[in-house]
């Protein structure tokens, strides 16, 4: 049996005012918006499929004022002959859209839960079983769904909400809201995203996969020293194979800055590196080596060898 949920949302300003908006901006919005649903559908790995149509009610003057209704349809059979959980589709896809748990430390709103973390540094993401906390340098923890997060950091999901909120790019579109489907009297809002914030919204850059590891106290012959801010240098392993390294021993650093240490041609280090693997959006996949710690130069050796009665 087919669950439904209804979501309102409206788009405020002078431009809006007998409630006509141009098609042009209305429907590619709408159309993200239907996008975001099934999307959070998909990310919750829901049992069901889910369906999004403008109610009969939908279109209210004073503003753009739009009531969509969210279908979705289970699979009651199935969860009835496999013992599968209830299937929480529709409140997850409720939840993220608006109608979440919205408090001082707790957000399910994905709008209010960007807004609440734009322009500010997370120093720790500690997953629970039932939420997400989130730590802001300065002590704050916002809590969250296990859903809102994930739609929060899906790069698919953030571009759908851009594109809900680009009519506000519009002259005489100053505001989006989310109001109480059950009260269509009210322009009371649940959610509002002024023209001023809708930078808050921008995706931010696909996020770059990465894979370190550590080698430690190996041997490398010097081939090119640079001594400017950068600090790279191009070694040689056992094998002649070639790597440019970034020196981040400060210790090492200075002491060639102060004379410390001088090099000879074909002089050696005993080092620990990193070998930070990055995967692209693009698919392009780059290595970066880092030596964070020298323990030695070892000289060329120099002296014959003297054999020595045993």
């Amino acid at each position: 049996m087919a669950e439904i949920g209804k979501i309102r949302i409206a788009y405020t300003g002078e431009a809006l005012e007998n409630g006509a908006m141009d098609i042009n901006d209305l429907a590619p919005a709408l159309m993200a918006y239907g996008n975001l649903i099934k999307r959070v559908n998909e990310i919750s790995k829901s049992n069901g499929k889910v369906r999004a149509q403008l109610s009969a009610d939908s279109i209210r003057k004073g503003s753009f004022d739009v009531s969509i209704e969210i279908i979705y349809e289970g699979i009651e059979q199935i969860k009835m002959f496999v013992g599968m959980d209830k299937d929480n589709g529709l409140l997850d896809i409720m939840t993220v859209l608006g109608w979440g748990v919205t408090g001082k430390d707790y957000v399910g709103n994905v709008f209010t839960l960007i807004k609440c973390l734009s322009g500010r540094k997370i120093a720790k993401i500690n997953h629970k079983e039932d939420c997400v906390e989130i730590y802001i340098h300065g002590g704050e923890v916002i809590k969250t769904t296990n859903i809102s997060y994930n739609i929060f950091i899906d790069g698919d999901s953030r571009n759908q909400i851009e594109k809900i909120l680009d009519p506000l790019k519009k002259d005489g579109v100053d505001g989006f809201e989310i109001r109480n489907p059950n009260d269509f009297g009210s322009k009371d809002c649940l959610e509002q995203i002024r023209k001023d914030e809708i930078d808050k919204f921008k995706t931010s850059e696909l996020a770059v996969v990465e894979n370190q590891t550590k080698a430690e106290s190996v041997i490398f012959r010097i081939v090119d020293l640079s001594f400017n801010d950068e600090h790279k240098w191009r070694l040689a392993n056992s094998t002649g194979n070639h790597f440019w390294m970034k020196i981040e021993d400060k210790d090492f650093i200075e002491m060639i800055k102060s004379g410390e240490i001088k090099f000879g041609a074909g002089d050696m280090l005993r080092i620990d590196y990193t070998n930070t693997q990055k995967i692209h959006p693009s698919g392009a996949m780059t290595e970066e080596y880092a030596i964070t710690k020298v323990y030695e130069v070892i000289e060329k050796p120099t002296q014959i060898k003297l054999d020595f009665e045993s």
